[in-house]
C-alpha cells in the first residue's frame, strides 16, 4: 500500500498471491484375486463320476447276470406241463409264483383279498417317494413288526383252515390290512412323521404277502385245500 501517492514516499509491501498446491495422489490399484475353489466335503470326497465307472460296472454286473442265466437255461430246460386242455384241467391250476399269493388271498375274499390288499399295497408304494424326507422309523421296531406279522399271518391261515375265521373282513387278508394300520399308526406316532407310518405299514403288507406265497405254492393241493409239502395228494377224478 502507498499512504502518499503524490510525493512516491512511502513504504509498501507486496504480497505473492498464495498458489493452493493439491497434494498429489496416486490412482488406487485394484488386485484381482483368482476364486478359489471349494475345499472338497467329506460327502463328496467318496463320489465317482457317472460315465465310465458307474457305466462300466452296470454293465458288466447285468452282462455277467446274463450269461449265468443263459447257462442256466441251457443246462436246466424250462419243466412245462403238457398242454392245456378244457375237458381235463389241472387240480390245482396255480398261478405264477409271483401271483399265487393274490390267488391264496382271493380264496378268503374277492374284495379283501383281491381288490383291498393289492390296492393298499399300490397306494402305499407310490406314497412312500413322497414321505421320504421325515424321520425314519427304527430298525427294532420294524424287525419286531415283521416278526409279529410272520407268526399272526400265518396263525390267522390256520385259523381261516380250522374254520375259526371267514367272511368278507374277518380272513387273513383282511386282519393283515388291519394289522398295517395299527403298526402305521403306531409307528408313525411314535416318530411323528408319515414316513414311518408308510415304512411300517408295507413292511406289515409285504412280510404277509411273503406268507401268502408261500402258503398257495407249497401248501395247496386239489381243491385249493391245504396239504403239507410231504403229504400225499389224493388222486382227482374227472
Amino acid at each position: 500500500t502507498d499512504p502518499d501517492p503524490g510525493t512516491g514516499t512511502g513504504t509498501g509491501t507486496a504480497t505473492a498471491p498464495a498458489t493452493a498446491t493439491a497434494p498429489a495422489t496416486a490412482p488406487a490399484t485394484a488386485t484381482a484375486t483368482a476364486p478359489v475353489p471349494p475345499a472338497a466335503t467329506p460327502a463328496r470326497a467318496g463320489l465317482v463320476a457317472t460315465v465310465p465307472h458307474v457305466i462300466l460296472r452296470e454293465a458288466t454286473v447285468l452282462l455277467a447276470l446274463f450269461a449265468v442265466l443263459t447257462v442256466l437255461a441251457v443246462t436246466f430246460p424250462a419243466t412245462l406241463g403238457a398242454p392245456a386242455d378244457a375237458q381235463r384241467p389241472e387240480n390245482p391250476e396255480k398261478a405264477p409264483w409271483y401271483f399265487v399269493g393274490l390267488q391264496e388271498m382271493a380264496s378268503y375274499s374277492n374284495a379283501t383279498g383281491a381288490v383291498a390288499f393289492p390296492a393298499a399295497l399300490v397306494v402305499l408304494l407310490l406314497a412312500a417317494p413322497l414321505c421320504a424326507g421325515g424321520p425314519k422309523p427304527r430298525g427294532r421296531a420294524l424287525a419286531a413288526a415283521a416278526a409279529v406279522t410272520l407268526a399272526g399271518t400265518a396263525a390267522a391261515v390256520a385259523a381261516q383252515e380250522r374254520g375259526l375265521l371267514g367272511g368278507a373282513v374277518v380272513n387273513p387278508a383282511g386282519l393283515a390290512l388291519a394289522g398295517a394300520a395299527l403298526a402305521g399308526g403306531v409307528l408313525g406316532l411314535r416318530a411323528r412323521s408319515w414316513r414311518a407310518a408308510v415304512v411300517g405299514a408295507l413292511v406289515v403288507l409285504a412280510t404277509a404277502s411273503f406268507v401268502f406265497i408261500l402258503v398257495g405254492a407249497l401248501g395247496r393241493g386239489p381243491g385249493w385245500h391245504f396239504y403239507w409239502p410231504w403229504q400225499r395228494w389224493p388222486e382227482v377224478g374227472y
